[in-house]
């Protein structure tokens, strides 16, 4: 939350000597608080046949889990529970929380979750200012219920999203999930929602029907038919990108960039470039973005701005004549943008002619330059290969930047398009590799190292929990789910500790069910 003074001067009156009492005027952002919890029941992740309770709590600023943990106090039952964990591990406005294995019972729990005052958002200084407490009773895992249902439109398609204590199996789901008037359906189902897609363009209200019932995963069932109507509201004016998450284009293909717009007349059009010694300074300037504050709500969503760090190479206007609601897309070309000495990234901002503050940008380099790095101990290695021939590329000039923005390696590719640096030879005064700059001819692109590493934390790479000092036991089957009455091939490696191959021992294969208990046992 940022508080803000506006104050009147006497430019106004042009500088006139007139004395005049300006009113001051003081505003802030949204103070930072927490929106909603929800409980669901959910499987412990590793552990296919034991469950838990998530919670997911809703804050209106990014805030980190750490940060959390000392403002945070959950009770079941009227019992603490201290040996939950965040399955969120960085800075997010939806913290899901895990309970950790929960014992099942057949009666309902009563979950109370506590977020103390003081807790504070990555984004401000001022915490939320008294405590906010959640009370919940979820239904027991044998019930299957719904527990909210909420609707969107973006002016082509629609989507019902269904709330539920626990996530239902997507076989024959649409047997049990309808709408009138009928609509194709698509479905895609969550943890603890299922969304309904369909083009709605023609409707203003459906009614939602779900059969008696529709089953859970974890063995629970909707005990009723659940029947509501649903309105699709008229769609607030926006301007995106198409594809929002795409930062490249391809140097020999095609230079266009696809914008969705919906009940503007008119978007206002400008290109910037920003120069290749600018582009980490300008990132980390954006870096946390802007918030939008148009609407009934808040959207956390990129608006750039060129400033000092680059210059604007044009403007266009577009007008566009589409009915109410209706989603109509705008192709930009930046052929004119490409100057073959400039040596930087592109930044595209859109915006509405009339409402100003409608808008979105994106920036992107445009080149035939793919970049692969690696990290690897005390070691960084560049793969470099050309993205229209998937081919290496060999002379091209590669340079790392470090955090403070200094070059601390710069070599060419070999044939086979690597290149290998050390750190350790360009390590001083705290210095990391922040940027990798690519050139050859008048190609040119970017990478920056600290967007591009991928996170490991959804992943096993934890290797072993349990060592077993004889064998080790690897298995799979031919796909991960079956139907009644079908036959499971079940294959396995039995090694022992020197990775050598078991032979002529005999073997027990136990098949556990979702409850725990022994299913099948196989000598």
């Amino acid at each position: 939350m940022k508080n803000y003074t506006a104050k009147i001067s006497n430019k106004i009156l042009f500088n006139k000597k007139l004395n005049i009492d300006y009113k001051t005027f003081k505003f802030n952002t949204p103070f930072f608080d927490v929106t909603k919890a929800e409980f669901f029941w959910t499987q412990i992740p590793h552990k296919a046949y034991t469950t838990s309770i998530q919670a997911n709590l809703y804050f209106n600023y990014p805030v980190l889990p750490d940060q959390l943990l000392s403002n945070l106090e959950i009770t079941k039952d009227g019992e603490k529970i201290t040996e939950y964990e965040f399955v969120t591990t960085g800075p997010a406005d939806i913290i899901a929380i895990s309970f950790g294995e929960i014992k099942q019972t057949t009666e309902n729990q009563n979950l109370v979750i506590k977020v103390t005052k003081g807790l504070k958002s990555v984004l401000g200084d001022e915490g939320i200012k008294e405590d906010r407490t959640f009370e919940y009773e979820l239904s027991k895992i044998s019930k299957l219920d719904i527990t909210d249902v909420t609707s969107g439109f973006d002016g082509t398609n629609g989507w019902i999203d269904v709330y539920l204590n626990q996530t239902i199996i997507k076989e024959n789901i649409e047997e049990f999930i309808t709408v009138e008037p009928k609509q194709d359906l698509s479905f895609q189902v969550y943890d603890n929602h299922v969304r309904i897609n369909s083009k709605m363009s023609k409707v203003n209200t459906l009614t939602l029907k779900v059969k008696k019932g529709l089953p859970g995963l974890y063995g629970g069932s909707l005990d009723r038919d659940y029947e509501r109507v649903v309105s699709l509201v008229n769609v607030d004016p926006s301007v995106n990108f198409v594809d929002s998450k795409g930062n490249y284009l391809m140097l020999p293909g095609s230079k266009s960039l696809a914008v969705n717009v919906v009940n503007i007349d008119e978007i206002d059009i400008e290109v910037s470039q920003i120069h290749k010694n600018n582009i980490m300074y300008f990132k980390d300037r954006f870096r946390r973005n802007s918030w939008d504050y148009y609407g009934p709500g808040y959207s956390y969503s990129p608006h750039y701005s060129p400033d000092s760090y680059g210059k604007a190479l044009y403007k266009d206007k577009v007008e566009l004549k589409t009915s109410k609601n209706w989603l109509s897309t705008v192709n930009i070309n930046l052929e004119k943008a490409l100057d073959p000495n400039f040596k930087g990234i592109f930044l595209v901002e859109v915006r509405s002619n009339n409402e100003r503050w409608i808008k979105d940008s994106k920036i992107l380099a445009i080149s035939d330059l793919g970049i692969i790095t690696k990290k690897a101990n005390h070691e960084l290695i560049v793969f470099v290969n050309s993205i229209s021939k998937a081919e290496p590329q060999k002379d091209v000039t590669v340079e790392i930047f470090s955090n403070h923005n200094t070059s601390i390696f710069k070599d060419v590719t070999n044939s086979q398009g690597v290149v290998k640096f050390n750190l350790k030879d360009g390590k001083r005064n705290n210095d990391y590799p922040r940027m990798v700059y690519l050139e050859k001819g008048n190609d040119f692109n970017y990478l920056d190292l600290r967007e591009a590493n991928i996170e490991t934390s959804r992943f096993d790479v934890g290797g072993i929990s349990d060592y077993q000092e004889n064998y080790k036991t690897f298995m799979y089957a031919e796909r991960n789910l079956y139907r009644p009455g079908e036959t499971v091939n079940i294959s396995g490696i039995l090694r022992d500790d020197k990775m050598n191959i078991i032979k002529d021992e005999p073997v027990v294969l136990k098949i556990i069910s979702p409850t725990g208990k022994v299913f099948e046992e196989y000598p």
